[in-house]
């Protein structure tokens, strides 16, 4: 499964759809059929499941996660919980670190 921005889809649809259905057509037809097909995707689209995921701060990006080796090479130490942990792992107490200052 892939997340995707469905607003940012349907813009970008909505912008190729105009482009195509407004330049010059040899078939008289072409601007019915491109709307059909539109509108079917667009509906498509629209009526799709939804997944409501939420942003997740994994444990190489959070402030609980200081820069200092462990003792397991690839794992990093977690000052909240105390153990070494995955870099890619994250739990509901992960804060983003804050941007470092560079001269």
């Amino acid at each position: 499964m892939r997340l995707i921005d469905l607003d940012e889809l349907l813009k970008r649809e909505e912008q190729a759809y105009r482009q195509v259905i407004t330049q010059e057509s040899k078939t008289p037809d072409a601007p019915i059929v491109m709307t059909l097909i539109h509108e079917a995707f667009v509906g498509m689209l629209t009526d799709s499941p939804i997944v409501e995921a939420e942003p997740v701060v994994r444990c190489k990006d959070c402030e609980y996660c200081p820069d200092i080796g462990t003792k397991t090479k690839g794992m990093v130490w977690c000052r909240k919980f105390r153990t070494e942990v995955h870099p890619n792992g994250f739990c509901s107490y992960g804060e983003r670190k804050p941007p470092e200052d560079k001269p």
